[in-house]
């Protein structure tokens, strides 16, 4: 009942998993959870959940290289919009971390994000990644 009652939210989320062994997938998921729940910041693989009108009166996904989900998200936190975690969990590929090696993959994620966020063009974001 509590479901059916709650209001329709403008955005939301399911919970990050990841298809890697054990100990790397704990803490890929653990280390994804800290970045939601401090900031907030919920990326496209996790199945970004949009109400129309809110997607087309934020101007959609940017027409950018790289960051195109983190970057709409960011608008929409500026409208102070909620941003709803579901229980459930959206399983993304682990293949770029077992190609790439999985520290380094993830270091590679952590250093773009802060660097996006730190005003680091997304073209440059995306030709420093593609090496």
């Amino acid at each position: 009942a509590a479901v059916v009652d709650a209001p329709v939210p403008q955005v939301a989320v399911f919970r990050f998993a990841i298809d890697l062994p054990a100990p790397w997938k704990r803490f890929i998921e653990l280390g994804q959870a800290l970045r939601q729940r401090l900031y907030h910041l919920p990326y496209g693989d996790q199945g970004l959940l949009i109400r129309r009108e809110l997607f087309h009166a934020t101007g959609g996904y940017a027409d950018i290289e790289i960051m195109e989900d983190v970057e709409m998200i960011r608008r929409m936190k500026r409208r102070r919009v909620e941003i709803r975690a579901l229980s459930g969990a959206l399983v993304t590929s682990g293949r770029r971390y077992r190609e790439r090696g999985v520290l380094r993959t993830w270091l590679t994620n952590v250093m773009l994000i802060a660097l996006y966020l730190l005003g680091v063009p997304p073209r440059r974001l995306a030709r420093w990644r593609a090496t």
